[in-house]
């Protein structure tokens, strides 16, 4: 399995930090109502002992300098994301009607990592790792960093070192080159769709649920054909 290749029971929400992809994924774990599937619920970083060491740097817990301390968490995320991967493959293939819907996953790790490294080289690092695919459909959570910080500060929650608006101003810009970059790898087969983050909390989760409900009922193709996706796939055609 690699990063070319969809696993289109896996949904990724996606965005920067205080776009409220947790709370959606809270709110949909708890109602329960994709009642067909057997629904496994993670986030990225994954559950494991490098996601412990990762949530510590990302702190700067460590206290090194920026140029080690990117280049390690760089590694560790490729790690992270080479186990939740495999995790992931595995819980898929066990019954047709699994399904996994993943607070963050690889998009985010481009997004974030090519802040510091070159996306072509954290490109390369994935394409090494067994077991990384891409998920099926993936939900771009849009907000504006300033909006996203405000809500980030409410939480009243030490910052993690990416939680900066000039910082999130550069990751924004990065998600739309790392969409850019799936739908190169995949040969266009990943499902992309931006949602308004910044509408009130209920107005996104029914426009979210809607989008993932018609993905599971009515497929990929119906839902890329009903909703404006992040970017638009024939400017790209020569």
């Amino acid at each position: 399995m690699s990063i070319s290749e969809i696993n289109r029971h896996h949904i990724a929400i996606e965005g920067i930090d205080g776009c409220g992809k947790s709370t959606f994924i809270k709110k949909l774990s708890e109602m329960k109502l994709f009642k067909d599937y057997n629904i496994l619920y993670d986030c990225s970083p994954y559950d494991s002992e490098v996601t412990k060491v990762i949530r510590k740097m990302l702190k700067n817990e460590y206290n090194l300098s920026n140029k080690v301390l990117h280049k390690e968490l760089l590694s560790l995320f490729m790690l992270d994301n080479h186990i939740h991967g495999n995790e992931v493959t595995k819980f898929l293939s066990d019954n047709i009607k699994n399904l996994v819907i993943t607070d963050r996953y690889i998009a985010s790790t481009f997004a974030y990592q090519s802040l510091n490294a070159k996306l072509k080289d954290i490109v390369k690092m994935t394409k090494d790792h067994d077991g990384i695919t891409c998920p099926g459909l993936i939900l771009y959570f849009d907000i504006s960093p300033k909006t996203s910080l405000n809500r980030v500060n409410n939480r009243g929650e030490e910052k993690e070192i990416f939680e900066k608006t000039e910082v999130l101003e550069r990751v924004k810009n990065n998600y739309y080159t790392a969409f850019k970059t799936l739908d190169k790898l995949t040969k266009k087969n990943v499902c992309i769709v931006s949602i308004d983050a910044s509408l009130p909390k209920d107005d996104v989760f029914d426009i979210a649920f809607k989008v993932i409900n018609e993905y599971l009922t009515c497929g990929a193709s119906f839902v890329q054909s009903s909703y404006s996706e992040l970017f638009n796939r024939d400017s790209e055609k020569k």
